[in-house]
This record gives structure tokens, sequence and C-alpha cells, in this order.
């Protein structure tokens, strides 16, 4: 195993980094927290969806729900856009709908 941690020769040049990120670490695992405020945005989105009356719309939305969630968390902002897209209209009128997506577009 290698020990040289000299980072010369890398270059960094128009990239952004957002939260706390570790350029140069060993044994290091990462994660990001949501805001509270943004954990409490798609919990209410859940329970939003949950008052549907049964059907494959419903079902979606909720498995759009988690996988949105998990885009946001990693940071996968394009794919967050992109599941963005396969909500349903009627849900995207929604405070916790258009707080998650203004969380999205200012992460991203």
């Amino acid at each position: 195993m290698s020990t040289n941690n000299n980072m010369s020769g890398n270059n960094f040049s128009g990239a952004s980094f957002s939260g706390q990120t570790s350029f140069q670490a060993r044994d290091v695992n990462q994660t990001q927290n949501l805001p509270s405020d943004i954990e409490k945005n798609f919990a209410a989105l859940l329970e939003e969806i949950k008052t549907w009356p049964d059907s494959d719309d419903k079902q979606d939305a909720i498995d759009h729900t988690a996988k949105l969630e998990e885009s946001v968390k990693s940071g996968a902002w394009e794919r967050a856009k992109k599941i963005i897209g396969w909500f349903p209209g009627a849900i995207r009128t929604s405070a916790s709908f258009l707080a998650i997506l203004k969380f999205i577009e200012e992460a991203s």
C-alpha cells in the first residue's frame, strides 16, 4: 500500500465543491446530511401522496419520491432533475414538492 499523499499534478480548475468535501483522506467515508426542512418536505410529500386513492399513479409517485430523495442525498442533481419530470402534474403544485424543487435548483 502506498503512503504517498502528495496531490501535486491534480487540477481542480473549473470544479465546484459544496458541503464539507475531503480531497485527500485515508479510510474515510463521506455522507451528506440533508437539512432538516428538506427531510420534512420529503416526509410531507409522501404523506400527501398517501392520501390519494389507490392506483398505479399513487405507487409510482411513492417510488419516485424515494428515488428523488436518494438522488438528492447522494448529490446526483441531474438524476434528481430527471426524476422531477416523472411526477404527475397534480403533485407539482404542492408546497413540499416546490420546496424540494427549489432546493435541487439551488444545490445544483
